[in-house]
């Protein structure tokens, strides 16, 4: 009879795709929204019993929202420098 390794969880890439855009937030900084989605459809599915690596899915959680709020702010600072600049029509 052959051997066979065990198989993982058919879900458990989502929480690694999640922290692995979350990391890569670091360098593009566009991928925060990536790492969001692909977190809470892991989490979901770890919750459901069809998907391991539930930390990883959390980690990725968290940078995406950091990267959003990140975003965000620097968008506010942003229009408030233009803002204070007192931009005339020219």
């Amino acid at each position: 009879m052959p051997y066979y390794a065990q198989q993982g969880k058919p879900k458990t890439w989502m929480n690694w795709v999640a922290l692995g855009c979350g990391l890569a937030m670091f360098v593009t900084g566009v991928t925060g929204i990536a790492a969001i989605v692909f977190g809470h459809l892991g989490l979901a599915a770890a919750q459901r019993g069809e998907a391991d690596a539930r930390g990883a899915g959390i980690a990725g959680l968290v940078l995406g929202y950091l990267n959003v709020l990140f975003i965000i702010g620097y968008v506010v600072i942003f229009i408030v420098m233009f803002a204070s600049m007192g931009v005339s029509g020219y």
